[in-house]
């Protein structure tokens, strides 16, 4: 079985690696999408989809050591809530999980045949990325997408 979890990594933080380790206990293989990975050099997207991808990889390797069950797929926004599940399903291999604490992309794939399923939060007020930005002295607005 197969899972996939979408999200901006806006940073990439503590609460997004132990989301992580918890799907890989529940599939086999894991699916990262780096969502809006377009968007960079913005108070609330500051870093770049290669910034971010080594990120996701370099933390990764040093927590999990074999990264043979995770893919990590850059994918940009579409802007078109109607399209947008068509679009990041055409991007990456087979999937029958979408994991999202995000309301909107649960929504969305509720609409399809894939299961959705809600990964713990741990720690939220200190592992978000609204949280990551306030200690390092920046400002983020709200958003609908996920962090």
């Amino acid at each position: 079985m197969r899972g996939m979890i979408v999200g901006r990594f806006q940073p990439f933080h503590n609460g997004h690696l132990n989301a992580i380790k918890y799907i890989l206990n529940e599939v086999d293989d894991l699916i990262v999408i780096i969502a809006a990975s377009q968007q960079s050099h913005q108070p609330d997207n500051p870093f770049t989809a290669g910034e971010r991808y080594d990120m996701i990889h370099n933390t990764l390797v040093d927590e999990l050591k074999d990264l043979t069950r995770v893919i990590v797929i850059p994918a940009n926004d579409v802007k078109d809530n109607g399209l947008w599940v068509a679009h990041i399903t055409r991007l990456v291999p087979k999937f029958d999980i979408v994991y999202t604490n995000n309301p909107l992309t649960e929504h969305l794939f509720s609409l399809t045949d894939k299961e959705v399923r809600r990964p713990p939060l741990y720690e939220r007020e200190d592992y978000n990325a609204k949280g990551q930005k306030r200690m390092e002295g920046t400002s983020s607005k709200s958003s609908c997408g996920s962090d």
